[in-house]
């Protein structure tokens, strides 16, 4: 396995990689809009957004993408292991990754939103709770997390 610089080319893949792994396994903890704005978050048009302004990494096993994670000035973004391979270990190889080319880039600190079903492993990687953003009952009817971790 192998983490790389996300291409152009890698975007469709990994949208799809995202949408599938946000229905099978984030859909049990979250309503029905909440997905939808997850899904449109993650959409080929907004990635190439995101293409445009952060580092965004995948993991890939020989030439299939099976994890990504992006960097947006000191925020983790798109963070993702495939539905297949969660619980192998490969969120903790991409979040080490991103945690030190973190530090590369000059940030003390990292921070990431993220939901109840993240909370745990977040706590375990030594990320603190800095505070919550509650339901506003329009668009987003869950609770988000807003974690931090200084780099040492």
């Amino acid at each position: 396995m192998k983490i790389t610089k996300v291409k152009r080319e890698d975007l469709k893949e990994i949208s799809e990689l995202r949408k599938e792994t946000i229905l099978k396994i984030t859909s049990e903890c979250l309503p029905e809009s909440d997905l939808k704005v997850l899904i449109a978050m993650n959409s080929y048009k907004n990635l190439l957004w995101r293409y445009k302004y952060a580092d965004m990494y995948c993991l890939k096993n020989k030439k299939k993408i099976i994890g990504t994670i992006d960097l947006y000035n000191n925020e983790i973004k798109g963070f993702y292991i495939h539905h297949e391979h969660i619980k192998e270990g490969l969120g903790t190889v991409l979040l080490d990754f991103i945690e030190k080319f973190a530090k590369k880039q000059g940030h003390k600190k990292i921070r990431l939103d993220c939901n109840k079903s993240a909370y745990g492993f977040y706590l375990k990687k030594g990320f603190n709770l800095i505070g919550k953003k509650e339901p506003t009952g329009k668009l987003i009817k869950r609770v988000i997390f807003i974690m931090e971790k200084e780099l040492l």
